[in-house]
């Protein structure tokens, strides 16, 4: 389970062409160190957001909490709704690759950025971050074909902080729909007293942040965007955008295998994780610590790959799809309950380079997600 909000799902798929119509490769890589900037990029001279707060809770926000919130709210308040955008990967057996995006007010988003020029390239076309750009092999003035036969022209590219980690933006008319209900996060006055906030919605979590883990300004907060996911892992196609996702074979091959580790057993997982993931728990077992992880339990309701959505979500797609996150000692940890993991395993499992889920705003005791080593 990833800790942001879940947002509203896209529902029109798409395919992309640039002059001659291409096809979504299923299993793109792009090396993390690649410098991403097509041509027609949008510059990214400062860093975006310095004078917002993010704010986000445990689910979407509603149209009257974000009232709410902009009543006590010092200055502007920028609402962004989010979900996952199925483009057509262009094969007849995995029809879709998810794409996350979102929608928002042109005028007070590029405000909230500090980007004026997103004003206009917002209201025109769908903006694309670097990364999305790279995957999808377009620039700007390409073009979007939707599978209803809509063309939606590449207006911008843009640094991937200026859309917090997304892939692509647009108004909710250009990608005609409404949007939904609920808010992913909103980006507020950095002069906002939290305590306000906080009073304008008791009894509902909030956070409220200068500053996130992952280093975008979006309720992705702790843990790789799935643009980062992607760039490390390529993306896969899928036969729907909803509910149990079937994978295509080939980048199921390519990244997800099974193992025996120490502690768990056999398990299936993204390849990458297999060797931070073998290290946890050779250290948890040399450290006398094998009580700390109930094999039993992993093996009956823990686990890593499973290719769904995220559960209580609308449209994202689950951490456990990409095989890099896993689930350790679930009866003691029940989605949303005060987490009970021993000290001891999450810091191991932090050295490794694991997220720990019962710090999430909506806790997840049971929950590791693999991010990679960070200084």
């Amino acid at each position: 389970m990833r800790p942001r909000a879940s947002v509203l799902t896209v529902v029109a798929a798409a395919v992309l062409v640039v002059g001659v119509a291409v096809a979504v490769n299923g299993v793109q890589r792009v090396a993390p160190s690649t410098v991403l900037t097509p041509p027609g990029a949008v510059a990214a001279p400062v860093a975006p957001f310095s004078r917002r707060l993010l704010v986000y809770g445990r689910h979407p926000l509603t149209a009257a909490q974000v009232r709410a919130l902009t009543a006590v709210a010092t200055g502007p308040v920028t609402a962004v709704y989010g979900g996952e955008l199925p483009l057509a990967s262009g094969r007849a057996d995995y029809p879709l690759v998810p794409v996350e995006a979102f929608s928002v007010d042109p005028s007070s988003y590029a405000d909230a950025a500090e980007r004026p020029e997103l004003r206009a390239a917002l209201r025109s076309g769908v903006v694309l971050s670097n990364t999305g750009a790279a995957l999808r092999h377009v620039s700007a003035g390409g073009v979007l074909r939707l599978a209803s036969g809509r063309r939606l022209t590449v207006s911008a590219v843009v640094d991937d902080h200026v859309l917090g980690g997304f892939e692509a933006a647009a108004t909710a008319t250009v990608l005609g729909r409404q949007q939904g209900t609920g808010a992913s996060y909103l980006l507020v006055g950095v002069h906002t007293s939290a305590r306000a906030l906080r009073r304008a919605l008791p009894g509902i979590d909030l956070r409220i942040e200068r500053q996130t883990r992952n280093g975008f300004i979006s309720s992705a907060d702790a843990v790789l965007t799935q643009a980062q996911i992607k760039r490390r892992f390529g993306e896969f196609a899928t036969t729907s955008a909803s509910g149990t996702l079937r994978l295509d074979t080939q980048w199921r091959r390519t990244w997800i295998a099974s193992t025996s580790l120490p502690q768990l057993g056999v398990i299936t997982c993204n390849r990458a994780i297999i060797s931070p993931l073998r290290a946890a728990m050779e250290e948890v077992t040399g450290l006398g610590l094998a009580r700390l992880v109930h094999t039993a339990d992993f093996q009956r309701q823990g686990g890593c790959y499973s290719p769904r959505l995220v559960r209580f979500g609308r449209g994202q797609i689950s951490s456990h799809a990409w095989g890099i996150g896993i689930d350790i000692n679930v009866d003691d940890n029940p989605l949303g309950s005060r987490p009970v993991q021993d000290p001891r395993l999450v810091t191991i499992m932090a050295k490794h380079g694991f997220v720990w889920g019962g710090l999430y705003l909506r806790p997840d005791g049971a929950h590791f997600e693999w991010v990679g080593p960070r200084p």
